[in-house]
């Protein structure tokens, strides 16, 4: 499988082209893209179709899974990562927001700076590291 997964939520109108055609730029391929995307019904087609004419590796392109809280029912951005979380099978996971432009290196320096932190830590662009306490 992929070395990263890369993660992406969305309900705006419109398609996530910024963070498509950057992915086709990359310099490393090691990647999976996860998309949930609750508008998928209207533009599965023009999405997927933009994909594969980039080579974008998009692995998965879903709607939300549905809440079952009694508490809330509301779905929101963090239950759409959770649905993109529970598909992933990188080694390594990062979330993006739909608008974000990734630089060509992205892929090949975030699993880089992954593989060098140890088991366990956070990595936050421009590639600071946390390590764990």
């Amino acid at each position: 499988g992929p070395q990263l997964s890369i993660l992406v939520a969305t309900n705006r109108p419109g398609i996530y082209d910024f963070v498509l055609f950057s992915l086709a730029a990359q310099t490393s391929r090691d990647y999976e893209l996860i998309v949930v995307d609750d508008l998928v019904d209207s533009r599965r087609a023009e999405v997927v179709a933009l994909a594969d004419k980039l080579s974008v590796n998009l692995a998965h392109l879903v709607k939300s899974k549905k809440k079952t809280s009694a508490v809330s029912a509301k779905g929101g951005e963090a239950n759409a990562y959770n649905t993109a979380a529970m598909l992933a099978s990188g080694r390594y996971v990062t979330f993006l927001n739909d608008f974000t432009w990734l630089p060509s290196h992205f892929v090949a320096e975030t699993i880089d700076a992954f593989g060098d932190m140890g088991p366990l830590g956070v990595l936050a662009y421009p590639y600071d590291a946390y390590a764990p306490c």
